[in-house]
């Protein structure tokens, strides 16, 4: 990776790379699946047709909240791969290797899922590829063919990494640019012309109501549509600060505004019955160039983070390699591509790799919501000066977070804790021979950590068999299905013998998380400001 004057900083980027940056990240894949979900979800409903733009609105300000906090963070002290580098300093070598195993989860686990999103689409473009299959739920998954193809597209992202960081940024700010045109391209298109941009859904029926509006942001992908706007942040110092905020928000708002833009045109197509396009047509070509950039321009920012991420966490010995050099750029991309390689091999042999996916965009919200702790407990601590700023702002992104991963599922946080887990695991034992006399201290300084997750778990466990126990019965021909059919997410309900009872009772659960939510904030933010005071005097 090329970095400044030997300094060890990323690639100092002008205004417009920091916004292709944001903006690489933001638009990705996620509205392949979002828009047909989200007028599935409204159909049913007979909801006036501008109101399915609502959750894209709703998503947008829940993230603007969050990221409101990092980009704060990110200006009154700018770091290299700042996320991973504000957990170590505020609360301990445990969280801290807790918060880096996320980070590098969720970037190196972006690429394989652009790579497979990738070979979909294009299997789904041309006829005669046969490189995936329908499977009995609807949706899709990849032959052995279509997996080879996916590790080619995988291999193929990797070696432009090889080449440089200063090729991809500059290959990124063209692909970003060409995304988003490319995009508003297809909506101008179909509306012209009355094709629709992806196939009609045909899932089962869902009830919906305005009450659930956070639930079907999370089931539809509205929410995750957003995340991925912190390479600005990640670039670290001489990334030019003065041009975060900008970035930042404008990547989201350019996103919001193309999001919108498809679901709409989306929503009508399929409400007056707009054509198919033809195999090979030009609309059809468009589609397939749009499905195939959006992912794969995510992949390629991804790659350049994850190297950020395992450099910082090898400079803080939160990550010990000894038989790597981590300043070599070609080694920090092979450990990368490895992990890569591996989330790919599971993902294809799941055959449904929702989960996964779904997992990763949940570790999102887990790293930003350390961002909120990180920020107060620094004002707290007086580490910045000036005015203290987002005293309020800090919590309620926290509760937000919180909240939002609660209404995501059980078996998603399971799946985003085991995969956290696994690399949190890696990092303990590759500095497993080291000698550290303050081990006790940096583990009760993350027991806060640990009581949060296990208590998001349980309450969302909670949420499971409730939604279980009030289903009707009647709502499927077969009959309810079998407790672990339903948990594992093989079996879904969507209707319940008493709507109003169930709806009063996952309101109350999602009060119960917000409440624990700025509990553990509360306590998160103690336990930092007090580590943060231990150091300084330590220091001096």
């Amino acid at each position: 990776m090329h970095r400044n004057d030997d300094s060890g900083e990323p690639v100092a980027l002008s205004r417009g790379q920091q916004l292709a940056l944001a903006l690489g990240g933001v638009l990705g894949a996620a509205w392949l699946s979002g828009v047909p979900e989200m007028h599935q979800v409204y159909s049913k409903s007979g909801s006036p047709v501008y109101l399915v733009v609502l959750p894209w609105l709703v998503g947008l300000v829940v993230v603007l909240a969050v990221a409101a906090i990092v980009v704060r963070l990110a200006r009154t002290d700018p770091r290299s791969g700042g996320l991973a580098w504000w957990a170590q300093d505020r609360s301990g070598r445990v969280v801290g290797t807790i918060i880096n195993a996320g980070l590098f989860t969720m970037y190196a686990g972006n690429p394989p899922a652009g790579a497979l999103v990738a070979v979909l689409a294009l299997d789904r473009t041309f006829e005669g590829v046969t490189l995936s299959y329908p499977r009995s739920d609807g949706g899709f998954a990849l032959t052995g063919g279509g997996a080879l193809a996916a590790w080619a597209v995988l291999s193929g992202l990797f070696a432009i990494h090889v080449v440089g960081a200063r090729l991809m940024l500059r290959l990124n700010l063209a692909l970003s640019v060409a995304k988003a045109v490319l995009l508003v391209a297809l909506v101008l298109s179909a509306a012209s012309v009355h094709y629709l941009i992806l196939p009609a859904p045909t899932g089962a029926d869902q009830d919906m109501a305005l009450t659930m509006l956070i639930p079907v942001i999370t089931a539809a992908g509205m929410m995750f549509a957003f995340t991925g706007f912190q390479g600005p942040v990640d670039n670290g110092d001489k990334a030019g600060k003065e041009h975060r905020g900008f970035a930042i928000y404008g990547a989201l708002i350019i996103a919001t505004v193309i999001y919108l833009l498809l679901q709409l045109v989306y929503t009508v197509g399929v409400h007056d019955a707009w054509r198919a396009p033809e195999p090979g047509s030009p609309e059809s070509l468009l589609v397939a160039v749009v499905s195939v950039l959006s992912p794969l321009t995510n992949a390629l920012l991804f790659i350049y983070l994850a190297a950020i991420v395992l450099k910082t966490s090898a400079d803080q010995s939160v990550l010990k390699l000894p038989r790597l050099t981590m300043r070599s750029s070609l080694q920090v991309l092979f450990v990368v591509y490895l992990f890569g390689v591996a989330v790919l091999v599971l993902m294809t042999s799941l055959g449904d790799w929702s989960e996964i996916t779904d997992a990763k965009s949940v570790i999102y919200l887990f790293v930003y919501s350390y961002a909120a702790v990180a920020y107060q407990a620094s004002w707290k601590a007086e580490m910045f000066p000036g005015p203290r700023g987002g005293r309020l702002l800090a919590p309620v992104s926290f509760v937000v977070s919180t909240v939002i991963a609660f209404y995501t599922g059980f078996i998603t946080l399971l799946w985003a804790y085991a995969l956290m887990a696994v690399v949190a695991a890696a990092m303990f034992w590759s500095r497993r021979s080291e000698t550290d006399r303050n081990r006790a201290e940096h583990l009760r300084r993350a027991r806060w950590l640990l009581g949060y997750f296990a208590v998001l778990l349980a309450l969302a466990w909670c949420h499971l068999v409730i939604r279980y126990l009030l289903s009707d019965p009647t709502s499927k021909e077969e009959g309810r299905p079998e407790f672990v059919e339903f948990m594992l997410g093989r079996e879904d309900l969507f209707r319940f013998e008493d709507p109003l009872l169930y709806g009063i009772t996952a309101v109350a659960l999602a009060v119960a998380a917000g409440a624990a939510g700025l509990l553990f904030h509360r306590v998160g933010v103690r336990e930092a400001e007090s580590f943060i005071r231990l150091k300084n005097r330590s220091d001096a």
